[in-house]
């Protein structure tokens, strides 16, 4: 992969991305907390989130907005380990949102790797309140 590609996907990420841990209740099993990290882009212009989807893997989805006066979006997800795959090639780029990214990485090191459940579930959600609050900020 080109060293230009990487740095221009950083510059993106930084102006444009979301990277963030959601939480989300399965209605199997209402009473358990899922996290799930995710780095987003979404843009008017298909052709970036496309080109994310070609280097980096992941998927993009099409959103039609109610407001028939604003045009359709791409968006471009990855989730999970290939979320932090992606961000560990582009971190030495990234200017603004180095502690969103190392917030990521310890939310990584949680899965799968700690046999206690509630430990994990408290670590998570406090691993996602922190990245809620730094993405509040701006």
């Amino acid at each position: 992969m080109d060293i230009k590609d990487l740095a221009y996907a950083a510059g993106i990420i930084d102006g444009e991305g979301c990277i963030y841990i959601d939480r989300f209740v399965d209605k199997r099993r209402p009473n358990t907390r899922n996290y799930v990290l995710r780095v987003k882009v979404a843009m008017t212009d298909f052709e970036v989130p496309y080109w994310f989807e070609e280097m980096f893997g992941g998927f993009v989805s099409v959103y039609k907005r109610k407001d028939v006066n604003c045009r359709p979006a791409a968006i471009w997800g990855i989730t999970n380990k290939r979320a932090i795959d992606f961000l560990n090639l582009i971190k030495p780029f990234i200017k603004i949102k180095q502690r969103q990214i190392e917030i990521a990485e310890e939310f990584e090191k949680t899965i799968l790797r700690d046999k206690s459940k509630n430990r994990q579930t408290l670590l998570r959600e406090v691993l996602f309140a922190a990245m809620q609050n730094m993405n509040q900020r701006r």
